[in-house]
């Protein structure tokens, strides 16, 4: 948390801010699709009883 909190202060120093979120957000993304590809939700298919 710190190392984030400290990295993201330096970046917004630098005028990096909005690069930097970009950059942050392919982690997440990651993180969603192995999630969605690991537990598999099921779709509520309203075809079947």
């Amino acid at each position: 948390g710190a190392f984030i909190t400290s990295w993201l202060g330096k970046s917004t120093d630098d005028g990096n801010l909005g690069h930097d979120m970009a950059f942050l957000a392919i982690p997440v993304a990651l993180a969603v699709a192995l999630q969605l590809f690991s537990l598999k939700p099921k779709v509520a298919d309203k075809l079947e009883d």
